[in-house]
């Protein structure tokens, strides 16, 4: 064989080893947050000697998960390389786990292969530079794009520390997310309601606009979905949110906020803090809750990931500030029409198709009778 084709065969295995790595790493799903999903994999060659994921946070990394598996099987690390889809941590500071760097150097790998470096500053490229220091050879980017596509709420953190916005909505085939009478139960069938719910599962915070809370009064849980409970959050400039509904009602169950401009009554705000309802007030653009003072407000809170809901107005203008990282929607084999029905980004939009946002990775899938369509805006 060939000097290049023993290249072309490595990067071949290296593409397969990270691959299966990825999917470990996907299975840490909501447990994991704030921390990345990881996985990794130990492998002689072709043959898989061990593997692990981070499971849950403040449990061990994947790196260590792999290496019990492997002491488990009784089996050496000495030779083999390790797989991971993140650089292995190297900072202890503030981390309920000790650097997984350290376990790896121990182990004597003779290779470690890493999707994406750490975007943690206080990790960026120290591991492999540790590991290279320990005479270990270190290949980086082997997967990267789909690495960080899994895990862009925390990429946008530690870069930005600033909220990953994912839009999600439900639509009829001819693009209308509502009757002209506004009803909208239901665009989307009971696959795509659960789905809905599931995704709202994975994320910090769940936010509409007061418009869909005055028309469906909803109450914005996961229902019985896996998950964690996000915060409900409601845009409302000048606090006519119901103190009679759902969300209001269940406040001191379950967080919810209301962010408001500063022209909203000091005696509506007392009123829904008496409820034990959250209230801010934030920048204003055109009379309405700026979405960038928004999600500055959102991020003092520490939330990493947050879904917008709509109705077409909040989405219409989180994507006229191009604010949005990601896309969920669920299409239905259905033509509602007429021209007085809501669309799912309402506003002024664009006034040539060449500066439309155009979404990469695009994904479509089944989801019961309907469509559902996913892809990225941003890449982090």
């Amino acid at each position: 064989m060939t000097p290049a084709a023993r290249t072309r065969a490595q990067d071949d295995l290296d593409r397969k080893h990270m691959g299966r790595a990825l999917e470990l790493a996907a299975r840490g799903s909501w447990r994991v947050a704030p921390n990345p999903k990881v996985g990794a994999l130990v492998a002689h060659g072709e043959d898989v000697l061990a593997e692990g994921f981070h499971t849950e946070h403040g449990g061990p990394h994947a790196e260590v998960e792999a290496l019990r598996a492997l002491r488990e099987k009784k089996l050496d690390a000495r030779g083999s390389t390790l797989y991971s889809t993140l650089e292995p941590c190297g900072a202890f500071e503030g981390k309920q786990t000790p650097p997984c760097v350290d376990a790896v150097v121990e182990a004597g790998f003779a290779r470690v292969v890493v999707a994406q470096r750490d975007p943690n500053p206080q990790v960026d490229g120290r591991s492999l530079e540790r590991l290279e220091r320990a005479g270990i050879s270190v290949r980086v980017g082997v997967l990267e794009r789909e690495a960080r596509a899994l895990n862009g709420p925390f990429n946008k953190w530690m870069s930005e520390q600033r909220p990953y916005v994912t839009a999600k909505w439900a639509m009829s085939l001819d693009g209308k997310i509502a009757a002209r009478s506004g009803d909208s139960k239901w665009i989307s069938g009971e696959e795509s309601r659960r789905r809905a719910h599931a995704l709202r599962g994975e994320v910090d915070a769940v936010l509409v606009g007061v418009n869909t809370v005055l028309r469906d009064d909803p109450l914005l849980t996961r229902r019985d979905a896996p998950g964690r409970d996000p915060a409900r959050v409601v845009v409302d400039s000048v606090l006519r949110i119901p103190l009679e509904s759902k969300l209001v009602r269940s406040a001191n169950t379950s967080p919810v906020l209301v962010v408001a401009t500063e022209s909203a009554s000091d005696e509506r705000v007392r009123a829904l803090r008496d409820q034990g309802v959250g209230v801010v007030k934030v920048g204003s653009e055109a009379s309405r809750v700026d979405p960038d003072c928004l999600l500055e407000a959102l991020a003092r809170r520490g939330y990493q990931h947050v879904l917008v809901e709509g109705g077409g107005e909040l989405l219409g203008s989180f994507f006229a500030h191009d604010l949005v990282d990601r896309v969920v929607c669920f299409v239905a084999p259905k033509i509602v029409g007429g021209d007085a029905a809501p669309s799912p980004a309402r506003g002024e939009g664009v006034s040539e198709v060449t500066r439309a946002l155009r979404l990469v990775s695009l994904h479509s899938e089944p989801s019961g009778d309907d469509v559902v369509l996913s892809g990225l805006v941003h890449e982090w």
